[in-house]
C-alpha cells in the first residue's frame, strides 16, 4: 500500500476481546467440548457490548483427534460470529501454557486445569510432523 494511501484511510475501529467459554481451561476444551448453545449466547453477549472482534484459537490436538467435527464447530463458530456483525481472528498456534498431555488437556478441577500451548514440543521440534495439517486437509 502506497504512503499517500495509507494516509488517506479511516482509522479502523476494534472494539474486541479474547474468547474462550468460561467453563473452558484451554483451547482443546473450548472446541471438545463445544456447546453452540453458549456459543451464541456468549457471541450475543459480546455484540450486546458493541464488540465487533473476536480472537480465539484453534485447537491441534482436538483436530488431530476429530477433523470433521472441529470443522464443523468452527462453522457454527463463523457462522455466529458473523450473525453478529463479528470479525474473527484466529489463532493456529500458541506457545502459553503447559504442555499438551492428555492430563492437562482434560483437566477441568478449578485448582490444577491448565492452558495447554498447541502444537505439542514433539510437533513443534520435529520438521517431518509439520506437513500433516497441509497434506491432511488437501486429502493427501
Amino acid at each position: 500500500m502506497s504512503r499517500e494511501l495509507a494516509l488517506n484511510r479511516d482509522p479502523v475501529e476494534v472494539r474486541g476481546a479474547i474468547y474462550i467459554p468460561t467453563r473452558a481451561f484451554n483451547r482443546y476444551q473450548m472446541w471438545h467440548e463445544y456447546d453452540p448453545a453458549i456459543i451464541e449466547r456468549d457471541l450475543g453477549y459480546a455484540a450486546s457490548l458493541n464488540l465487533n472482534a473476536i480472537r480465539t484459537w484453534l485447537s491441534y490436538e482436538f483436530w488431530l483427534e476429530d477433523r470433521t467435527a472441529h470443522e464443523e464447530r468452527l462453522e457454527h463458530f463463523l457462522e455466529t460470529a458473523d450473525s453478529y456483525g463479528i470479525e474473527v481472528l484466529l489463532g493456529l498456534f500458541d506457545s502459553i501454557g503447559e504442555e499438551p498431555t492428555l492430563e492437562n488437556l482434560y483437566g477441568s478441577e478449578l485448582l490444577t486445569g491448565v492452558q495447554t500451548f498447541s502444537p505439542s514440543t514433539r510437533t513443534m521440534l520435529d520438521k517431518e510432523l509439520w506437513g500433516t495439517p497441509a497434506t491432511s486437509s488437501t486429502g493427501s
